[in-house]
């Protein structure tokens, strides 16, 4: 079950479908939505996903370990040691 919130405008045109065809609104939706292939890519692809294949793909870039740590400790890292570094940043700045 799903609620969905319509403008009155919307709201009336399915009801004068669904009165005119003698069909419940759920089937009237049901197949206004059939007509859209959600199969096919949309027009904005995910850009971080695509960056993360192009980089997959680009037998230039050197892999290394430390990447793979940075990468497996980034929460880690932003917990304990980001917040040391903008507190010296800031101290510094007020010098």
């Amino acid at each position: 079950m799903f609620t969905l919130l319509l403008d009155d405008e919307t709201a009336k045109r399915l009801q004068a479908i669904s009165m005119r065809e003698n069909r419940p609104l759920d089937e009237i939706v049901s197949a206004a939505l059939a007509q859209y292939d959600v199969s096919q890519p949309t027009d904005k692809p995910n850009w971080a996903l695509e960056m993360a294949r192009l980089a997959q793909e680009d037998t230039s870039i050197k892999w290394n370990e430390l990447a793979a740590t940075l990468s497996e400790n980034s929460r880690d890292i932003l917990d304990n040691q980001f917040a040391d570094y903008l507190l010296k940043r800031t101290e510094s700045n007020d010098e």
